[in-house]
């Protein structure tokens, strides 16, 4: 594939080709892993806040935050917070404003009076759901290059990574 088809163009490769001068060889492929997987990463998802999650009033957190409340039922906020990879600071703002919209409630806990169990409400799940499918549609076609084989490599490579580090 020629350098200035890669989505993120070619001032990737450029900063990689410069990265590459700059450093030991036998820690570059580590590096541009690293750096692949960040870059991807990163495009994903600034693609998706900006192209689907935005028009729906959420950030990528908040999405994260409905997305793990959906998936999970009721939570406690560091519980959430864990889950989600966000600051506990972060999850008490963002479940304040969705709680505001209606996408969530907050009740006192059974077990600790100090703490409240978030949970998604019916116009939260209807919200997800929505982002979901729209979300789904902007995923496939940025993995488009890859056929289904090489997506389940992907897939399962990177989740080999992430159980070397549990």
């Amino acid at each position: 594939m020629p350098r200035e088809s890669f989505t993120t163009g070619p001032e990737y490769w450029t900063f990689m080709d410069r990265a590459r001068e700059k450093l030991d060889e036998r820690d570059m492929p580590s590096t541009r892993m690293l750096l692949a997987l960040n870059r991807s990463s990163e495009v994903v998802k600034n693609t998706l806040e900006s192209q689907v999650h935005k028009k729906y009033g959420l950030t990528w957190q908040g999405f994260k935050f409905l997305f793990v409340l959906w998936v999970t039922g009721e939570l406690e906020p560091h519980r959430t917070a864990e889950l989600t990879y966000l600051r506990r600071a972060t999850v008490s703002s963002l479940a304040n404003a969705l709680e505001g919209r209606l996408l969530i409630t907050k009740r006192p806990s059974d077990s600790d009076g100090r703490s409240v169990i978030l949970a998604i409400t019916g116009a939260g799940a209807e919200l997800i759901e929505n982002v979901l499918r729209e979300q789904q549609d902007k995923l496939s076609q940025w993995a488009s290059p890859l056929t289904a084989t090489e997506q389940q490599i992907l897939v399962l490579l990177l989740e080999k990574l992430l159980s070397g580090q549990r």
